[in-house]
Formats: C-alpha cells, structure tokens, sequence
C-alpha cells in the first residue's frame, strides 16, 4: 500500500467542514478545533501552508504548534485572542 501524497497546503478559509459535529463537545454546530486537530495529526506532517481564517474559530489545536514544516499560518477573523498563542513554546 502506498503513501498519502504530502499535504503541503491546507485552505479552510470559512469552511462549513470546521463546524462540529460531535454532539459531545461543547461547540456542536459552530466552527471548532477537534475537527481541524484530526487533520493536522493524520496529514498536517509536511503542511506548509494553513489558512483558516474566518471561521469564528475560539483556539487552534495544540497540534498547530508543533507543525514544524509549518510557514504561512492565516488564522485572521476568527475568536482567537493574544493569550490564546503559546509564543513561548513557538520561541524554544
């Protein structure tokens, strides 16, 4: 069985497949981070590129910081405030 092909760029910007539909988690319905942490952990290895903006996202998964292939990151218009980054794990 062959590899997956690489996924180098990721574009959500306002994607219906960031609502949540675990109706066990507490953001049932609106845009949520369990969603996108599926993908990065299975795909997210190799991604340079990750635009998520728009999505009325409240966080970004803790998987988001450990892309280290990671370049571009457009997390603009979205819920996510200053407290919410974890720029001393990004400096290390």
């Amino acid at each position: 069985e062959g590899e997956a092909p690489r996924l180098l760029a990721l574009a959500l910007s306002e994607s219906e497949d960031l609502r949540c539909v675990d109706i066990m988690c507490q953001f049932v319905g609106d845009a949520c981070a369990c969603r996108l942490a599926r993908v990065l952990d299975r795909r997210g290895k190799w991604l340079k590129v990750l635009d998520v903006r728009g999505n009325g996202l409240r966080a970004l998964p803790g998987v988001v910081w450990e892309l280290r292939a990671l370049e571009v990151l457009d997390a603009s218009d979205n819920a996510i405030g200053v407290e919410d980054v974890p720029f001393d794990a990004l400096i290390a």
